[in-house]
C-alpha cells in the first residue's frame, strides 16, 4: 500500500488494499474502561503467543469468549498475566457463541506501577484441531 502526503493539509491518503482481521491488543473504549482482545485461528496460533501490555494500574473486571468456527473436542484457552496462576476453569472452544468465563484463580487481576503482559495459551487439543476461530476479550479498568 502506498501512501501520499498532501503539501497543504498535511495528511496522508492511503492507496492499495489494506489487511483486515488481526485484531489482537488493547482497545479504549470510554472512560477508563478497556479491552484486550486475542484472535485464535486453528493452525495459526501465532498471534496467540505475543503478550498484550496491561497499563501500571489496572483492575480486570471479565472475561467473554466468541466461538465463530469450533475447535476439535475438548479444546480450551487459558490467560495469565505477567506469569502468574491461570484460570481455575479453562475457556471451551467448542461451543458456538457467545459466553462469558469466570476469572476465579487468575492471578494479579489488579496491578500496581509496572506494566503487566497478558497472555493466551490454547491446549494441545487446540493446537492440533483443523478447525476452529474464536476470539477472546478480558475487560478491564485502566486506573
Amino acid at each position: 500500500m502506498s501512501k501520499e502526503l498532501a503539501a497543504l493539509r498535511g495528511v496522508y491518503s492511503n492507496y492499495g488494499v489494506r489487511e483486515v482481521g488481526g485484531a489482537s491488543g488493547r482497545q479504549k473504549t470510554s472512560g477508563s474502561d478497556e479491552e484486550a482482545i486475542f484472535e485464535v485461528f486453528a493452525g495459526d496460533l501465532i498471534e496467540a503467543n505475543y503478550p498484550i501490555k496491561l497499563p501500571k494500574f489496572y483492575l480486570v473486571e471479565s472475561i467473554y469468549v466468541e466461538v465463530e468456527e469450533v475447535f476439535a473436542a475438548s479444546s480450551t484457552a487459558d490467560l495469565k498475566v505477567d506469569g502468574g496462576a491461570g484460570l481455575t476453569t479453562k475457556i471451551p472452544l467448542t461451543t458456538l457463541g457467545v459466553a462469558t468465563a469466570a476469572i476465579a484463580g487468575l492471578a494479579n487481576v489488579k496491578g500496581v506501577g509496572a506494566e503487566k503482559d497478558l497472555t493466551i495459551t490454547i491446549n494441545a487439543n487446540g493446537i492440533a484441531s483443523a478447525t476452529g476461530k474464536a476470539r477472546v476479550l478480558v475487560k478491564y479498568k485502566n486506573m
